[in-house]
């Protein structure tokens, strides 16, 4: 036998033991260390209830809150998100009338430059509600 067969025949022995031992030790792997999937599977998920009430507990812990000031400080939070959530969804409706508005005047800057097919081409391209639109419209190829 030549030194190149030997070589060969050595890598393959390697490869065939690592390959044997891998599958053995995969198989003894601990529950729940990713190798089981089974064990995975039997794990209830937690609710959207459970999880708000585990994030809850913490806070509570955190600031050391007795039951009363526990209802009581919950329901403040809750009015202070959805206040948040009220003004955010107000921002967003002004931010587009906003680049809206700046894009028309930026358009009619240009006008005088571009020819009607070239504007026809920009608000396609650059208008803000083609731009969303072109973006939803990738986002279902694959794209972000």
């Amino acid at each position: 036998m030549d030194t190149k067969t030997k070589a060969l025949l050595a890598f393959a022995f390697l490869f065939m033991m690592g390959f044997a031992s891998g599958f053995l030790l995969g198989k003894t792997a601990a529950p729940g260390s990713g190798n089981d999937y089974e064990y995975a599977e039997e794990r209830p998920r937690p609710t959207p209830e459970e999880i708000r009430q585990r994030r809850q507990g913490g806070l509570a812990r955190l600031l050391e809150l007795t039951p009363e000031q526990q209802e009581l400080f919950y329901e403040q939070m809750s009015v202070y998100r959805s206040s948040i959530r009220t003004e955010l969804r107000e921002m967003r409706s002004n931010e587009n009338v906003l680049m809206i508005r700046h894009y028309e005047a930026m358009k009619q800057d240009v006008s005088d430059i571009l020819t009607p097919a070239q504007l026809e081409r920009l608000d396609h391209h650059l208008h803000p509600d083609s731009v969303m639109a072109n973006r939803m419209n990738n986002r279902g190829r694959g794209r972000p």
